[in-house]
Formats: C-alpha cells, structure tokens, sequence
C-alpha cells in the first residue's frame, strides 16, 4: 500500500518542499496585491482610501495636500520591502528560475520581514515622520 501511495501521489519530501513553498507564497501574494492597491488608491486618492477613511491626510511640507503622484511615492515607499522582495522574485524567474525556489531561499523572505521590522520600529522611535514620508518629503496630519 505505501509503495501505491507513493507511486500515486509522489515523494513526500516534495510534497512537504511544495507546501512549504505554497505556504510562503500565498501571503507574499496578498501583500503583493495590498501593495498595489494601495499604491494606486494613493495616486487615485492623494493619500488612499484607508488613511481618508481613518481621517489622516498626506500632506507637502507646506501644509497643503500632496500631489498624487507623491502621495503614490510615499505608498510605495512604505511598501517598498514587498515590492523589493518582488522585483527579486520578478529578476529570479526571468533569469529562468522558478517562483517556488526563489521563495526557498530563506534569506530572501527573511531580508523582506527584516526591512519591514525595521521601517515599524523606525515608527515606534520616529512617531512624527516614517522613513517614507522623510523620503517624499510628506507628512501624516489629521484631516
């Protein structure tokens, strides 16, 4: 039975290599997404929708609100750790590598939640400006 079993459904050490590397995958896939709408919902609503919708606005140095297009950098600048793990991903498989193995390197995950600890913990010691506001030069005022 067990040389049926493993005829039919394969090598358990590559079934548990593809769960692992589904189980990394899927939520890379949905901060993907997360970053990408929330890129465009900042160029679409000069700061995003979940920031106007918790009463913060995206504002220029002057005071007054940021262009689109800033508010869109600020965005990608805050989401930038998964954006990067990404073009990785991206530059990975045009190389001719597989999406799958690029995830099994563990540095790579790892260096994306490292750079992401490291913006939230710039937040909690930095309360006034993120490091992506410093970079657009914008700031989060109450609306």
């Amino acid at each position: 039975a067990h040389a049926a079993a493993a005829a039919r459904l394969g090598n358990p050490v590559s079934i548990r290599k593809q769960a692992v590397s589904i189980a990394t995958l899927l939520p890379a896939i949905v901060l993907l997404v997360s970053a990408i709408v929330a890129a465009l919902s900042a160029l679409l609503f000069r700061g995003g929708l979940l920031l106007r919708s918790l009463g913060v606005a995206v504002v220029s140095p002057r005071g007054s609100d940021a262009s689109r297009v800033r508010a869109a950098c600020r965005a990608i600048g805050a989401w930038s750790p998964v954006l990067l793990l990404w073009l990785y991903v991206w530059a990975w498989s045009a190389a001719g590598g597989d999406v799958f193995d690029a995830f099994s390197n563990w540095w790579v995950p790892a260096a994306a939640a490292a750079a992401a600890l490291a913006g939230a913990a710039w937040a909690i010691f930095h309360p006034g400006r993120g490091a992506a506001e410093r970079l657009t030069g914008t700031c989060l005022v109450p609306r």
